[in-house]
């Protein structure tokens, strides 16, 4: 009874002595404006000093122009070291002109730290996974967005010579007007490939083929042909793409402009790539982008065929989390060929068998398509003499009236858009083919809802103007200038104007971009709840036989979880033959690996598969079985145990699988043994313990789903 007294006192201390030390005059993150380089790192500095035992600030190495690509990884490093819980690993954007994924990240330290003390819920991620929050990859050109909002640069300013002319950067856009933003210019041009709207004279829209466009313009980025070569602004500050550098999909810069030398040329993404091979118990990534407003998942360079049925599943179970906490939907990269929709013309069919046996014969049912309304027709005094005159059913006028909606819906069809060319080469395939872990790409920003626009003059002139009305009440007018004219030096008289990309793919600071940053940090936190959780469910020990006597041996279970362990008359031998059985769980959402990644070559072996390993304190401890050391391969989550179940896909165990020839288990396969259900799985040893064993101390590593450890106290 004491014991039980005492119990809630202890785990009260032992609590205690697990909670971090927090600082109360941590400063939170504001949304109010977008953060320089030089911002942004002491921001991370603060919130590190300002959560010492949860935050942890490293450079993974330095980018293109030396600044340092800084790493915040968080976790409560008193519940166990950072690389023993699953990673969840968010980055910023890869494109400079993308700095909202830069504050989104920064959002995401800021909650998981500053919510740590009041969220239950919170704490216990921290507690058992760790986060590795890369704010800005692309350091260099995203300073420069936040600088010159104006002066938009995307890739890693790497110099880089686009023209081919043996000259770095010479030829790059220009503020011509000196209004602080490099817009466009339009000119004149009977060849010209846009026109404006004829709603809108603001919008310039692609030419019409077919039919006479009357003055036509060519587009050009503001700026002059420095170089003199006929071309303008085509070498300007620029270098690689680093979402086209990964080594999935890869393609030659000849096929994919942007795309660098070979895969991982980059510092910045050779930076990336090095930190998660060395950083193996990262089971999801999150990178961030702006500009479509969705959820993308893989595949960016590669048909959905190519994605395991449980994968594509488990996809699904993130894109509901995402649209419970965003209202947004999921896509991929990757344009599917479009499937051709077979109902409609079904449908058209079998109404036309029907009516030609209701109709009379003398009736032609196309010229009576051809004639107008159907519906006002037939209600008209002439058409319902004639109904009477012919016993048409109102039923039968029904069908002409759906069988001429049909009609006229496919004689409107548009031919379909081209497919857009596949991504190559992108951080988000990469880390789910070769790196094997779930990876998503939230894009964070669109044109609000309130803001779109009926598309009755095209679906492009209706986000034009949406656009243009939100920029005018929410950037104080920023991000489209009015066109106005301009004398250019060598193009003569242009008008200077129109879009301003920065403001398109950036939230305003304030209530906008704190949207947007409260929504991903809710979603990261969402996500990462999903990650594999490994936990050892249960040890028994299961005496064999007492070596040195004759008498049995029993095993019990004590209150306080110790094992006891006694003899009969004539068991007083020395040592005790026995099995140590170690059953382990997931407890976590989905699976220690993904399907695709079970899949690979290596998939069983260590360190991928989940290990169980044994010792003893107090007395000599002797495993006879092999191998020493368990594998206990790779373990289905809550929510994928029975989706695997469902598709039969459930991964056997090497004890499993039948051995070449046939004939019996070895002595290593028969020390594994699946559990019944896809999320557990149960090892054993068998081992000699010697009299003065007085603990077992089992630790299970799951490359994916971190390390559980337990101490089992034995009495003799």
């Amino acid at each position: 009874m004491r014991i039980r007294v005492l119990l809630p006192w202890v785990a009260g201390v032992l609590l205690t002595a697990a909670l971090p030390h927090l600082s109360a005059g941590a400063e939170k993150v504001k949304c109010d404006k977008y953060h320089t380089y030089e911002e942004l790192t002491s921001q991370l500095r603060a919130l590190q000093s300002g959560y010492p035992d949860l935050a942890k600030l490293t450079s993974a190495g330095k980018s293109i122009q030396g600044r340092e690509l800084w790493v915040m990884e968080v976790t409560n490093r008193k519940t166990g070291a950072a690389e023993e819980k699953p990673g969840i690993f968010v980055a910023g954007s890869l494109q400079g002109d993308e700095p909202v994924g830069t504050e989104v990240a920064l959002k995401v330290v800021d909650h998981l730290l500053g919510n740590y003390a009041n969220d239950p819920r919170l704490r216990q991620l921290v507690d058992t996974r760790t986060f590795y929050v890369w704010p800005s990859p692309n350091p260099d050109a995203s300073d420069r967005n936040v600088r010159q909002p104006g002066k938009a640069a995307v890739a890693n300013m790497r110099p880089t010579d686009e023209d081919r002319d043996g000259r770095l950067d010479e030829d790059g856009a220009e503020d011509l007007d000196k209004d602080g933003f490099i817009a466009q210019m339009r000119v004149k041009d009977e060849q010209g490939d846009y026109v404006a709207s004829a709603q809108d004279p603001r919008i310039m829209l692609p030419r019409p083929r077919r039919a006479n466009p009357g003055v036509a313009y060519r587009l050009y980025t503001e700026g002059s042909d420095n170089d003199g070569d006929g071309a303008y602004n085509e070498d300007g500050p620029g270098g690689v793409m680093l979402n086209a550098n990964f080594p999935a999909g890869w393609k030659l810069d000849a096929e994919v402009p942007g795309s660098g030398m070979y895969p991982g040329s980059e510092p910045e993404t050779e930076a990336i790539l090095h930190f998660l091979t060395d950083h193996p118990n990262v089971a999801l990534l999150i990178v961030y982008q702006s500009g479509e407003g969705v959820l993308y998942r893989p595949f960016d360079s590669i048909a959905d065929k190519e994605i395991p049925r449980l994968d594509r599943e488990v996809y699904e179970l993130f894109g509901r989390r995402y649209r419970q906490v965003t209202g947004k939907a999921m896509t991929h990269g990757f344009a599917e060929a479009a499937t051709p929709d077979t109902s409609a013309a079904e449908e058209e069919q079998s109404l036309r068998r029907t009516l030609a046996q209701e109709l009379p014969a003398q009736v032609n049912i196309d010229d009576v398509l051809r004639m107008g309304n159907i519906r006002e027709m037939a209600n008209s005094p002439q058409g319902r003499s004639l109904r009477e005159q012919y016993g048409i059913s109102q039923e039968t006028i029904a069908r002409l009236t759906r069988l001429q909606e049909l009609r006229q819906r496919r004689t409107r069809q548009v031919p379909p858009e081209p497919r857009p060319q596949p991504r190559c080469g992108t951080l988000l395939d990469w880390a789910y083919k070769d790196y094997c872990v779930y990876a998503l790409s939230p894009s964070v920003w669109s044109l609000p809802q309130q803001f779109c626009k009926e598309d009755s003059g095209g679906r492009q002139l209706a986000e034009e103007l949406g656009w243009i009305d939100f920029l005018q009440q929410e950037w104080q007018g920023k991000g489209f200038v009015p066109w106005h004219t301009f004398h250019h030096p060598q193009l003569g008289e242009v008008e200077v104007g129109g879009w301003v990309g920065f403001y398109r793919k950036n939230p305003p600071p304030g209530k906008w971009l704190e949207k947007v940053c409260a929504q991903q940090a809710a979603f990261v936190v969402e996500a990462a709840e999903l990650t594999p959780l490994i936990t050892i469910a249960q040890v028994e020990v299961v005496p064999l036989q007492i070596l040195g006597g004759t008498g049995d041996a029993h095993a019990t279970a004590a209150e306080d979880g110790a094992i006891v362990l006694s003899a009969s008359k004539g068991g007083e031998g020395n040592l005790l033959l026995a099995e140590v059985k170690v059953t382990v769980q997931n407890t976590g959402a989905v699976g220690t690996r993904t399907a695709l990644g079970e899949a690979t070559r290596y998939a069983q072996q260590p360190p991928r598969a989940v290990l169980a390993s044994l010792q003893a304190d107090g007395g000599p401890l002797e495993i006879l079985s092999m191998p020493k050391v368990l594998r206990l391969g790779n373990l289905q989550g809550k929510e994928t145990k029975n989706l695997a179940v469902r598709e039969g896909r459930r991964e056997p165990a090497p004890s499993e699988r039948r051995r070449p020839g046939g004939g019996e288990k070895t002595q290593q396969e028969a020390a594994l043994v699946r559990d019944s259900e896809p999320d557990k799985a149960t090892g054993t040893w068998l081992v000699n313990m010697g009299g003065g064993v007085r603990a077992l101390q089992l630790r299970v590593v799951a490359e994916k789903a971190g390390v559980a450890t337990r101490t089992v106290q034995v009495r003799w």
